[in-house]
């Protein structure tokens, strides 16, 4: 996996005795990662242990991509904040299970697809059924459940290329509701209820802002988020799958 070192990608491995059942919910597997950000490895250089340590959200609740969005979900749980600015990407590692070398499987959809890992493994790579309702037993890996990376405020998804039109049509479309286009649209005439992930359709920009805007439209009292899906194509799968799992409603009062 050398080739791919740098880039975000957990794998599910195997563990060893010596790590304890606690970090792994009692599975017989753990997930590692290993971080690119100079700020974190410089940390992991300071100790002579690995570390562990769960995502800096609410459990099912929006991905944070920068400090702000861990000081607003857990600021009153936590004695500190490590600020490293704002995540690079913007959605999560690609999770591949290697518990068995011979037949890995994508669990997580992310930067780094299935035909990466396959050509630098040598052979195909598998990916999962998404999705997975069971919140009481221990998953083998993050964000595997149905109902994840989701706002408070109800989400609502339209087709690709939907939002183009002027003409378009959304159920119950008013101030009350927040459109989030791919890119802003022709016909947008300076509407305050209308948000776009990048000026251009980029798909790596919209995966960058994906979750800072979510959070930033879930704290303003809307009723609905309509969110466009974007084209499947390269990291679009990872962003797509992260809006289904957002758009299945999930209550955290």
């Amino acid at each position: 996996m050398i080739l791919l070192a740098n880039l975000p990608l957990t794998m599910v491995v195997t563990k060893e005795k010596y790590i304890p059942d606690i970090v792994t919910a009692g599975l017989k597997s753990v997930a590692v990662r290993v971080p690119r950000h100079p700020v974190f490895r410089s940390i992991l250089e300071r100790v002579d242990f690995p570390l562990a340590a769960p995502s800096a959200n609410p459990f099912g609740y929006v991905s944070p991509t920068l400090a702000e969005h861990v000081q607003h979900t857990l600021g009153n749980k936590l004695e500190a904040i490590l600020d490293g600015g704002a995540c690079e990407i913007g959605i999560e590692s690609t999770i591949v299970d290697l518990r068995d070398p011979s037949m890995p499987v994508i669990l997580r959809h992310g930067p780094v697809n299935a035909s990466q890992i396959g050509n630098c493994l040598g052979f195909p790579v598998k990916t999962s059924i998404p999705g997975k309702s069971d919140e009481n037993s221990a998953q083998s890996a993050p964000g595997q459940l149905t109902r994840h990376y989701s706002p408070r405020t109800s989400v609502d998804l339209l087709e690709h290329g939907s939002t183009r039109y002027e003409n378009l049509t959304v159920p119950h479309l008013n101030k009350a509701t927040a459109l989030v286009c791919n890119q802003k649209p022709d016909w947008y005439t300076g509407q305050p209820n209308i948000y776009w992930l990048s000026e251009t359709g980029n798909p790596d920009e919209i995966a960058h802002n994906l979750f800072n805007l979510i959070q930033k439209l879930d704290r303003q009292q809307f009723e609905k988020i309509c969110i466009e899906q974007v084209s499947p194509e390269a990291i679009g799968s990872a962003i797509n799958d992260r809006l289904k799992r957002a758009a299945a409603r999930k209550s955290y009062d």
